[in-house]
């Protein structure tokens, strides 16, 4: 939507508003029907404006912050001229209605601000003096019956004040909202700075480890080569290789799942969508039999999310679910909306994980399985911490263990 369409979409419903007010007017004796042509004459400023509005605001010009306050000033100095002519007319301060000239200054109090602020301030001034003092006068409600005339004033100070409810609570769920984003935006300064620090720590102890892990295999393919077939040593020498592969497979893991914020952006995507898409992916690659994936997924999750570097956690989640549950077990891929955000969870029907793993989790390295290097929950923990969310583990009761991470909603 254009800037400012909504408020002259408002703006129009308002026009109509008024003119359909006219026939209830007429009918009660509010409205003099004999001067029924001036008050057409007034209310036709407004949707005539408006036009005028529209034509500007599809026109192709450069707009700058400037010009689009001085918009909004215009429309409702408008607004407010409109009213305080047809205050005029009937009885100027002396008009119950005259109320609804509070709610122009909370409005103006609300989306204006610096010079526009004062000058609708100022007008609004002038406006309030003439109405006093120059346009006071008998009123249409006096040609009713009296005890209408103290009802239509309660009827018209209720509705002020609900508007003005209205506004300040629109205002302050405005502002707590805006709060809410800036702290958001602060504490993802500091995670970007941590995973920055990780980043460079990680690179920098893959760099210094490579070349002496590599010294080391040099040397021991030498021994090998000179203790012949000394089967005992011999297989002392193949342990020893196997535990440098492990760890220059761990070194090179590590260096992948390095996270740098600058080199990860996020965007919107279906979460829906992208679980599915792994879950087909990771199935395939999988022993026809060798476990099922179960899915618990709303229609539709929209998110600001790193794509790649998410999906490859969900690919390492599923995997340590499919080392942790026996042949032929079910793997429940979920997710659910919360009231902050969304719950994003893995579930095996394994033993579940052991009180060390729990008690170190999201650290590298952390794992008690043979062939595992304690990666995959290091870097899930690295990617949820970089969106805003949180990772968490837990044991069920009855079989299993179940990965979770919250995401924060977009804002």
């Amino acid at each position: 939507m254009e800037p400012n369409m909504w408020f002259i979409r408002l703006r129009w419903v308002v026009s109509a508003l008024q003119f359909i007010s006219l026939i209830p007017g007429v009918m009660l004796g509010l409205v003099n029907a004999e001067n029924l042509g001036s008050y057409l004459l007034v209310l036709s400023i407004l949707p005539l404006f408006n036009a005028g509005l529209v034509v500007l605001t599809k026109a192709r010009f450069p707009r700058s912050r400037r010009s689009t306050e001085g918009m909004v000033l215009g429309c409702l100095a408008v607004d407010l001229l409109q009213l305080s002519i047809l205050l005029g007319m009937t009885g100027g301060w002396a008009n119950p209605f005259c109320t609804l000239i509070f709610l122009y200054a909370s409005l103006a109090a609300v989306v204006l601000r610096g010079w526009a602020l004062y000058a609708y301030g100022s007008l609004l001034m002038v406006i309030i003096a003439a109405l006093q003092l120059w346009a006071r006068g008998p009123t249409p409600l006096r040609q009713l019956e009296a005890w209408t005339v103290p009802v239509i004033d309660c009827i018209l100070s209720a509705l002020v004040c609900i508007a003005l409810m209205l506004i300040t609570h629109v205002t302050m769920r405005g502002l707590h909202k805006r709060q809410k984003t800036l702290n958001q935006l602060r504490d993802q300064g500091v995670r970007m700075d941590r995973l920055r620090a990780i980043g460079a720590l990680s690179g920098g102890v893959c760099h210094q480890l490579a070349s002496p892990l590599n010294s080391i295999r040099l040397r021991i393919d030498r021994l090998k080569r000179l203790i012949g077939h000394d089967e005992a040593l011999s297989g002392d020498i193949e342990s020893i290789r196997t535990s440098l592969s492990k760890a220059e497979i761990a070194l090179r893991r590590l260096a992948d799942v390095k996270v740098n914020p600058k080199e990860i952006s996020t965007e919107p995507f279906d979460l829906v969508e992208l679980l599915k898409q792994c879950g087909r992916s990771w199935l395939e690659a999988q022993p026809e039999g060798r476990v099922q994936v179960r899915y618990k997924l709303p229609p539709r999750a929209e998110a600001r999310i790193p794509v790649s570097s998410f999906a490859q956690v969900i690919l390492d989640l599923l995997d340590n679910a499919r080392d942790a549950s026996p042949i032929g077990a079910t793997i429940e891929l979920g997710l659910k909306k919360k009231e902050s955000g969304y719950e994003l969870w893995v579930q095996d029907e394994g033993a579940g994980f052991p009180e060390q793993v729990l008690h170190f989790l999201g650290e590298p390295f952390n794992t008690q399985k043979d062939d595992g290097n304690g990666l995959g929950l290091y870097h899930a923990q690295l990617v949820s911490q970089l969106v805003g969310g949180q990772l968490s583990v837990q044991n069920l009761e009855n079989k299993g263990a179940c990965v979770a991470l919250m995401l924060p909603a977009p804002t």
